[in-house]
């Protein structure tokens, strides 16, 4: 971990930093080294998930962001999944664990029955719609029941946070583009949202209609 640091710290850009915190992502410890940069770093440690799980509850971003590059996805359990939770700190820290990590392992239906529930938080329920999303993308889709979570997705669409909504985009995008036949269902969630006076409603009429037409 000290080595993998000392490296991070010799592309510290603080520019990157201020501006990341003007936009209210907020670290403990920022050195706003870039995701390219770090990722081609923490690639020379990986895999290994004990490390991974040691950088990942350290205080400083690019620690937290580099264990999801030196995880290993095969090593992911369900029994692992509050561990993970328990660093989803900010969008980008949820963005990178969907698209980096959890999309590549085989708990990705238990990621989104566990990270949708109501109880949990805005940070999760993106997290959880982008793991689907890019594993729908990647073509990880075995023994996952889709259809089952289209009620998990509707039960987080009234959140008022903008990203949440982006990431039901992405979620719902994606499932129809690998499962076209559930394309029908995906457009009754959306007018079912759209009569329950659901904010995000027309936003996800809107984009699902370019995406599925282009």
């Amino acid at each position: 971990m000290t080595a993998l640091l000392r490296l991070l710290k010799k592309e510290m850009n603080g520019a990157v930093a201020d501006s990341m915190r003007e936009k209210g992502m907020e670290y403990p410890l920022n050195y706003g080294v870039s995701i390219p940069v770090l990722r081609r770093i923490a690639a020379a440690y990986a895999p290994d998930h004990p490390l991974a799980r040691l950088l990942y509850q350290q205080q400083v971003r690019e620690l937290r962001l580099a264990a999801l590059t030196v995880a290993d996805p095969a090593c992911v359990t369900e029994q692992e999944l509050e561990f993970w939770a328990e660093g989803v700190s900010t969008t980008e820290v949820a963005e990178h664990l969907a698209s980096t990590l959890m999309c590549r392992t085989g708990v990705v239906g238990a990621v989104l029955s566990e990270w949708l529930a109501p109880e949990q938080n805005d940070l999760l329920h993106y997290a959880a719609l982008l793991t689907g999303a890019w594993a729908l993308r990647n073509g990880q889709t075995q023994g996952v029941a889709w259809v089952d979570a289209l009620p998990l997705v509707t039960a987080v669409l009234p959140s008022e946070r903008r990203y949440v909504w982006d990431g039901g985009v992405q979620f719902l995008f994606r499932l129809v583009e690998r499962f076209p036949e559930l394309r029908s269902q995906v457009e009754q969630l959306v007018d079912e949202a759209k009569q329950r006076g659901v904010p995000c409603a027309d936003f996800l009429r809107e984009e699902l209609a370019w995406r599925l037409e282009s």
